[in-house]
């Protein structure tokens, strides 16, 4: 099917906005149609050249979208369902996963580094039938993509897709690093420098792991009612 994507050619140069070819979902895979995808700070860095991926490639990995088709071998998502997109789809079965450690997955991790799905291969073609490579899995700079099952995650039908797509990064990332990383507890003092996205989660489980003090600190005086809005108790502008 043709799709439109914004590809990464070159970088430090701009994204292409180009017409791809992209082939259906091959043995649990999924179609997605990618209705909000947001623009993480990773993305910028793929662009930068400061991440080693290779172009060409679609950028794009903190979406939210509805399934169109699956693939062979699909049981955990059908045709309809509403799916937040995971740029981490461990393989369970590597020693990592085994012990709980999927974010650590190495029997994914190559493919994740070069930019294909579990195969090996791109679902991606340019208009010269030459290999456009996904990122993160998920490649949501979109209309639609292709993704492995273990990536696409359900939820319900009544969470808006505009807030969804945050939980594919921005939400995940600020509540890991308080509840995994920093294991914080009631009580614990909490500094978050910089009030992007992902500050302003991390504000927010920090408040619901009922820290305190809560310390927001950030260059841009304008942004503190909006960081005591995300929970914290003090706020300074450095």
């Amino acid at each position: 099917m043709k799709i439109k994507a914004a590809v990464v050619r070159e970088v430090r140069k701009p994204y292409n906005i180009e017409e791809l070819e992209l082939e259906p979902p091959k043995e649990k895979e999924v179609l997605v149609k990618w209705v909000y995808t947001g623009y993480c700070c990773t993305d910028l860095h793929i662009l930068s050249g400061e991440l080693p991926f290779t172009p060409p490639l679609v950028g794009g990995h903190e979406a939210a979208g509805i399934v169109e088709e699956i693939g062979p071998g699909v049981t955990k998502v059908k045709k309809g369902d509403h799916v937040v997109g995971a740029w981490m789809a461990p393989c369970g079965e590597c020693p990592q996963c085994r012990k709980g450690w999927g974010h650590l997955c190495t029997g994914t991790a190559g493919f994740f580094g070069e930019g294909t799905m579990f195969d090996g291969t791109s679902r991606f073609k340019d208009k010269h039938g030459k290999m456009v490579r996904h990122s993160f899995f998920v490649s949501a700079f979109s209309t639609y993509s292709v993704l492995p099952e273990v990536s696409a995650i359900p939820i319900r039908k009544d969470f808006p897709l505009e807030h969804a797509c945050l939980m594919g990064c921005c939400i995940s990332t600020g509540w890991g690093a308080v509840t995994n990383t920093a294991q914080v507890v009631p009580g614990d003092s909490v500094a978050v420098f910089g009030l992007g996205g992902v500050g302003l989660m991390t504000l927010r489980a920090s408040r619901l792991r009922h820290a305190n003090p809560i310390i927001a600190i950030d260059k841009e005086e304008g942004k503190e009612d909006l960081a005591r809005e995300f929970g914290a108790t003090h706020f300074l502008c450095n």
